[in-house]
């Protein structure tokens, strides 16, 4: 299994923008064969902090879904455009291989 993570700094008054496109997001991979499970996480101490992950059980299955968001990111490129723009920073992303 595969494990994907992003943290989100979102500026302030772009709360439910941001979260409205996270869960966008997580509604277009899962529909991709292969993906298992996908949530997003408040922190309990910043209140613009998101955590998004999602497993698979392959890497094709997460490149699958990666290639499914850009297609998307194609048909609706000011939605991604606006999301970046309201990030306080760099998203930390990253791929973990779940340990048996």
């Amino acid at each position: 299994m595969f494990v994907c993570i992003g943290l989100f700094k979102v500026k302030q008054d772009n709360l439910p923008f941001a979260l409205k496109h996270m869960r966008n997001h997580l509604d277009i991979v899962q529909k991709s064969k292969g993906f298992i499970h996908g949530y997003i996480a408040h922190a309990t101490n910043k209140k613009n902090e998101f955590l998004v992950v999602e497993e698979y059980e392959t890497t094709d299955a997460q490149q699958k879904a990666q290639d499914r968001l850009f297609e998307n990111s194609k048909m609706k490129p000011n939605e991604y455009l606006n999301f970046n723009k309201v990030l306080e920073e760099k998203t930390f992303l990253a791929v973990f291989k779940k340990q048996e």
